[in-house]
């Protein structure tokens, strides 16, 4: 005996098809990304200076500082942005993170539980975090300096810089992200790409908390 679906059944047919594979997939619409990405990434700051930071890609922010030493401050500790305040200087070259955590929230507890279609539906932890500078702090005289000393480039161009002197490893930090960006952001030397124009500020920290800076103008 031969059976002929219709065209509504086959069109039924098909949808409940789609569905069962969406739920068999465990797909989860509201879940955040595997990381916390947080806008800008690192800043160098001076005593009383402050910066603004943002996160993304998750839920239910919380701020805090690694370490918690008494060298800045946060303006607050929960919601998608913060203000980092620099209390202290020269207190070494090791950059002061500022951390974000996103919960995502569960209704159940225990390594296995899940849904009927697999959605795991345990309460789970992502963070993030930015990194915070301090320069030296007139605590002695440098010894590093960045050649060339300053540079006037226009939109789009670049510019290779190198450091002299002080002690290695050496991080390189763009004050203003929107202006340009630099890479590597570790090393002897970095090539400086412009993306728009004004002034920006790029700065080199050695591994005594010494560092120097190089001013770049941008010309359309």
């Amino acid at each position: 005996m031969t059976i002929r679906l219709s065209r509504l059944g086959t069109a039924l047919a098909a949808t409940v098809l789609v569905v069962g594979l969406l739920m068999g997939s465990g797909c989860d619409t509201d879940s955040a990304s595997s990381e916390i990405s947080v806008s800008p990434s690192s800043v160098v700051l001076n005593k009383g200076q402050s910066a603004e930071f943002t996160a993304a890609d998750g839920y239910d922010y919380t701020w805090t500082l690694d370490p918690a030493d008494g060298s800045g401050r946060l303006s607050g500790s929960t919601g998608p942005k913060v203000t980092y305040t620099c209390l202290a200087t020269n207190i070494g070259g090791s950059p002061k993170k500022v951390v974000v955590t996103s919960t995502i929230k569960g209704s159940s507890t225990g390594s296995a539980a899940t849904t009927s279609n697999g959605t795991s539906t345990v309460a789970y932890q992502q963070q993030g975090y930015a990194e915070v500078y301090y320069p030296d702090g007139g605590s002695g005289s440098s010894t590093l300096s960045i050649s060339p000393s300053s540079a006037t480039i226009g939109t789009n161009a670049t510019k290779t810089f190198t450091v002299v002197g002080g002690t290695s490893p050496y991080t390189w930090v763009v004050s203003t992200l929107g202006l340009g960006s630099c890479s590597p952001t570790t090393g002897n030397s970095t090539t400086y790409t412009a993306s728009g124009t004004g002034v920006n500020t790029l700065t080199c920290l050695d591994s005594a908390s010494q560092r120097d800076e190089v001013s770049i103008t941008q010309n359309p």
